[in-house]
């Protein structure tokens, strides 16, 4: 996506972000696994969300 693309206006009742939300859970979970504490998913989030950010 080029830089100035226009980036869609979500609110929060949006059902693509439930869905956003849910596959961001489901990618952490399968990296660090289901039993991790909340600290370590909250890291895990954020590396994640910081990496795909820079694609």
């Amino acid at each position: 996506m080029a830089r100035n693309a226009r980036i869609p206006k979500i609110t929060l009742s949006d059902t693509q972000l439930d869905d956003l939300a849910q596959m961001m859970n489901e990618l952490v979970d399968a990296r660090i696994g289901a039993g991790a504490t909340l600290a370590e998913q909250s890291a895990a989030t954020q590396a994640l969300t910081e990496e795909l950010l820079r694609r």
